[in-house]
């Protein structure tokens, strides 16, 4: 079997579907991918073979993990997932931002449904600690854990809020102190493009940069795949009260809320349908989950507070109304943004109409954007970034 057989197989299809309970679902995946990686024989086996004794004992320990909770032994089942995360961290941080995620904290936004003249930067951070108790559990979130919940574009938020009348929805952006991101990003779509025969018939042509940044790609995939398998299987039960589905990903947001090492977990946005392939190292739509690392009886995480900076929400609707003229001009992307203005963004170009191909700057995701660039950033107690 060579690498590009390997991918084509359903069980890379995200995010994993079961029929099953979540533990056999795990059990199943992580046996028949250990089968499929032992069948590959063409160039990329030694980078598998160097490596396939990690990858088990990561199968291994993720079903101990699981099968200990499930047993009631949660303290059992934390501490064997933290053995699993002292393995992994040299996997978890990009081994080229350029490639995998950018983590220049320029790119951050947040929306809310609609726009009320009452809406501040205090209603855009995190849930204040006097409102814990409405916090729900989610895949990324624990309890009563207050988050800020970012994502990459203005575009990803309105299709993580399931498409709301976009004239009328609340944006801000938002800027953090150099953060560290634990990066369970998948860059399948680039993983998988590589192996199409026209891409290997330009092999030779493709910089050495670009070659050995894919390496380290595919390495950190086969590597974090059982973890993906994890975190991204689609919840089986959508109402019920215990999701199985989220013990992985809750255990992650926990050991980040407790270690000094990163700030946030950043992860694909699996509600994105507007991904156009041809853009294939910049088609991430990406959420980010930024737990509180300090807790209070009121008010808001004094870690955050002093890092984290935002803009006052805006809409597309007040825009039209403060600025026409910005809203209906359209921006040479290359004079005068690119390396001037902001840095290029995550997104370069939506198909959101088919056949309709526009630069992200032109739509009025983009426009937004630029706009919110131009605003002035302040912490959430007002005061402006230093």
């Amino acid at each position: 079997m060579n690498t590009k057989e390997l991918f084509d197989h359903p069980i890379f299809d995200f995010p994993s579907k079961t029929k099953s309970s979540f533990q056999s679902h795990l059990i199943a995946s992580f046996e028949t991918y250990l089968g499929l990686l032992k069948l590959v024989d063409d160039d990329y086996s030694s980078l598998i073979a160097q490596d396939l004794d990690k990858i088990i004992e990561a199968c291994n320990l993720l079903e101990e993990v699981v099968d200990s909770y499930l047993h009631g032994k949660l303290a059992s089942a934390y501490h064997i997932f933290a053995k699993l995360m002292e393995n992994m961290p040299d996997y978890l941080i990009p081994p080229n931002k350029n490639l995998h995620i950018d983590t220049h904290d320029n790119f951050l936004f947040k929306a809310r449904q609609e726009f009320t003249k009452d809406l501040g930067i205090k209603e855009m951070f995190h849930i204040p600690f006097e409102k814990r108790h409405i916090v729900k559990t989610n895949r990324f979130s624990l309890s009563g854990l207050p988050c800020i919940y970012l994502s990459n574009s203005v575009h990803t938020c309105w299709e993580e809020l399931d498409r709301p009348v976009f004239s009328q929805m609340a944006v801000s952006r938002f800027k953090t102190n150099h953060f560290k991101y634990l990066d369970l990003s998948v860059n399948y779509k680039f993983l998988k493009m590589y192996f199409v025969p026209k891409w290997k018939e330009q092999e030779k042509i493709i910089s050495d940069g670009v070659a050995g940044a894919h390496k380290l790609a595919f390495v950190k995939f086969i590597n974090l795949f059982p973890l993906y398998i994890a975190c991204y299987t689609k919840v089986r039960y959508g109402d019920a009260t215990f999701k199985p589905e989220y013990i992985i990903p809750q255990m992650l947001m926990q050991w980040v809320a407790e270690t000094s090492e990163f700030q946030g977990v950043v992860y694909n946005s699996t509600k994105t349908k507007a991904i156009n392939n041809d853009e294939l190292f910049n088609n991430q739509f990406l959420n980010y989950a930024i737990p509180v690392k300090t807790s209070m009886n009121e008010g808001f995480c004094e870690y955050l507070s002093k890092n984290v900076y935002l803009t006052s929400p805006i809409s597309w609707e007040m825009l039209n109304i403060s600025e026409p003229k910005f809203t209906i001009e359209d921006l040479d992307f290359t004079k005068e943004i690119l390396g001037k203005v902001m840095p290029p963004p995550p997104i370069l170009h939506l198909n959101l109409i088919d056949t309709q191909r526009q630069l992200y700057w032109n739509t009025a995701f983009g426009k937004l954007e630029q706009f919110l660039f131009k605003m002035s950033l302040k912490n959430v107690e007002g005061h402006p970034i230093s």
